[in-house]
């Protein structure tokens, strides 16, 4: 293979790897509003390798850009510094990754408005008329159990 057909191959790579980061970095902010604040503070007190893991990644991501840099200011071929910047960046998608896995241990979803509402009503605890347009919007409910 020649040097461009590799060079459109690393782009390739490199555009693939910005949608896994999107797509992750969009799930760790929808996942943070159910995340037990606590419970995350003390798995990262108690597991020390999430720490070095994170001092690790970010010290190979700031290692592969420098490096990216100084190559790029030289005569070397183009794709040998893209070649860097992609090491640099799988790096960071492996670190967004692993905060994407911890956050998501430390998720608790929580049930929506209408099956506190349903068990309520199946309990007794409230009397819920079938003409309550909320109840029907989440959830087809059987009234008769009520």
């Amino acid at each position: 293979m020649d040097e461009y057909t590799l060079y459109k191959y690393v782009e390739f790579l490199m555009i693939s790897l910005y949608l896994i980061f999107i797509f992750l970095s969009v799930q760790m902010c929808l996942i943070w509003i159910d995340v037990d604040k606590h419970e995350l503070n003390s798995k990262i007190s108690a597991n020390d390798s999430i720490l070095k893991n994170s001092i690790i990644t970010v010290f190979f991501i700031g290692a592969f850009l420098i490096i990216h840099k100084f190559v790029e200011g030289t005569e070397q071929p183009n794709l040998f510094f893209k070649i860097f910047e992609l090491f640099g960046f799988i790096c960071v998608v492996f670190f967004i990754y692993k905060w994407h896995m911890t956050l998501k241990s430390c998720a608790h979803k929580k049930k929506p408005a209408s099956d506190f509402l349903h068990d309520a009503c199946l309990s007794g605890i409230v009397d819920v008329e079938p003409s309550t347009p909320f109840l029907g919007f989440r959830k087809k409910m059987n009234f008769m159990h009520c």
